[in-house]
């Protein structure tokens, strides 16, 4: 993930991740050797549902991994979250070596082990090799016949191999959601090309393709881990309450945002409805719902918005919303308008992976 404020020293980073212990707003506490405090426990203990988010090798950058874990905290009603920043500082973890994820499990064992007499729900969120620490962690509750359990199970761009049985996580999991992508080197060089996990095949135990976002944008590894919109609606609503997105018709501007992610997701015909509609969501203060506006002008190729969107882009505009809103102007397929894209990709550093794939996109196709 990339730094939001690259001109800050990652001392001070990480000093915003951890919050104070006593602080009465802390809602996120960070996993690592060492323990937690006693009113950390205490906000633990008392607690009824908690998330645990698993990094992979890497934790990214920590501020950006906070609003991250808590953008999906707040939307799937969970009290508590958690960071586990696994075996920090250690080399092998680089590597995802046997040692660090056993050791790494080891810890989230005795952690959970010592809330298991508890009713609290815990979730958790695992991605690249955290999915590795999550599925080990599953193994020593059985190699120790504890009674933790584990309520929802998501994992992202996972590092396991696809014919892995799975059969301790199975056990003591509710339900787990496998979301993987064919663009992501991970799921390619570890387990299959597309990256199936085979024991997930039931209702309760599944695979999700998320290749491609909404709009058509690709989905990489470290895009799983990127804090907008369509990711914290899919997540928050398995974390939440162990269903996937359902498409729906309903394009009530009144909606919440799972309800507009599935009218997008039904892939709606240009109709007078839709664009009164798209042209009310790019004109939304929230830009959570200017979002999904943007999303909808490219699908249905809404090129009379153009000047809007580029509009929208010379204000304090979230990163998110700049890459749909590239994204959204490459789908109009205008030859015009390639040099401002180009342009974009030179001096927007943080969408040019974005922009460097429209580009592309648009050479296939011939479009100049």
């Amino acid at each position: 993930m990339r730094p939001i404020l690259k001109h800050f020293t990652f001392v001070t980073l990480f000093a915003s991740f951890v919050f104070t212990a006593h602080a009465s707003n802390n809602k996120i506490f960070l996993l690592s050797k060492e323990d937690l405090s006693n009113t950390q426990w205490e906000q633990i203990k008392n607690c009824d549902r908690l998330l645990l988010m698993i990094p992979g090798v890497s934790s990214g950058d920590l501020a950006q991994a906070k609003l991250f874990l808590e953008n999906i905290r707040v939307r799937s009603n969970h009290t508590l979250a958690c960071f586990y920043d696994w075996e920090k500082n250690d080399i092998t973890r680089k590597i995802a070596s046997p040692s660090s994820t056993k050791a790494a499990a080891n810890r989230l064992f005795n952690f959970c082990n010592k809330m298991h007499n508890q009713e609290t729900k815990i979730d958790i969120i695992a991605h690249s090799a955290g999915t590795i620490v999550t599925n080990k962690t599953a193994q020593i509750i059985f190699e120790h016949k504890s009674a933790v359990r584990f309520n929802h199970v998501l994992l992202l761009g996972t590092a396991l191999d696809s014919k892995e049985s799975l059969a301790e996580l199975r056990g003591v999991s509710s339900k787990i959601l496998n979301i993987h992508s064919t663009n992501d080197k991970v799921n390619r060089n570890i387990n299959d090309a597309d990256g199936v996990l085979e024991a997930l095949q039931t209702n309760d135990f599944q695979n999700m393709d998320m290749s491609y976002s909404l709009s058509g944008r690709t989905i990489r590894h470290y895009e799983f881990l990127s804090s907008h919109p369509e990711n914290w609606v899919i997540y928050s609503r398995f974390l939440s309450n162990g269903k996937q997105i359902q498409t729906t018709h309903n394009s009530s501007l009144e909606s919440d945002l799972a309800s507009i992610h599935s009218f997008v997701q039904s892939k709606p015909k240009r109709t007078a409805d839709s664009l009164n509609f798209i042209a009310q969501l790019i004109n939304d203060d929230k830009h959570e719902k200017c979002f999904y506006g943007v999303v909808l002008c490219g699908i249905l190729k809404v090129r009379e918005h153009l000047e809007r969107l580029k509009e929208l882009l010379k204000r304090d505009t979230p990163l998110y919303l700049r890459k749909e809103i590239y994204q959204a102007i490459g789908n109009f397929e205008l030859g015009q308008e390639v040099p401002f894209l180009k342009n974009a990709r030179k001096n927007d550093a943080e969408c040019a992976e974005v922009l460097r794939d429209i580009l592309r996109s648009l050479k296939r196709k011939r479009v100049r």
